[in-house]
């Protein structure tokens, strides 16, 4: 895997969906997506299960709420991948996300990157 794509998910319910399946329509294929459902108490963990069907997902339950920050990290020590990219499960990104991190990258040799966001109405 080139990519870890970590996802925190915390009562995402209305928004995961949408947010996962922009992830899994990335153009760049040579990624994992992690996601670490932070106790959810709607339907958001049975979303993830869901998701897991998919072999480049992986779904990690956490046994009680530790916070987006913890998640995270949790997300970064089950990685498979040393480049990570952060998602927040309320986003969706465009088919080319992962390849124009990877892209950016490579071209400026890079140790992180930042990118950019547009609030849709």
């Amino acid at each position: 895997m080139e990519v870890s794509a970590v996802v925190p998910v915390y009562n995402a319910a209305t928004y995961l969906e949408q947010c996962l399946d922009s992830i899994l329509a990335q153009t760049f294929t040579d990624f994992e997506l992690l996601l670490v459902d932070d106790c959810s108490t709607d339907d958001s963990g049975q979303i993830c299960d869901c998701y897991a069907s998919n072999s480049q997902v992986r779904v990690v339950h956490l046994t009680e709420r530790l916070g987006v920050s913890t998640a995270r990290n949790i997300g970064v020590k089950n990685a498979r991948s040393a480049l990570i990219a952060f998602i927040d499960s309320d986003d969706f990104v465009a088919k080319d996300y992962l390849l124009a991190l990877v892209t950016t990258l490579e071209d400026y040799q890079a140790d992180l990157i930042f990118s950019e966001f547009n609030v849709l109405d």
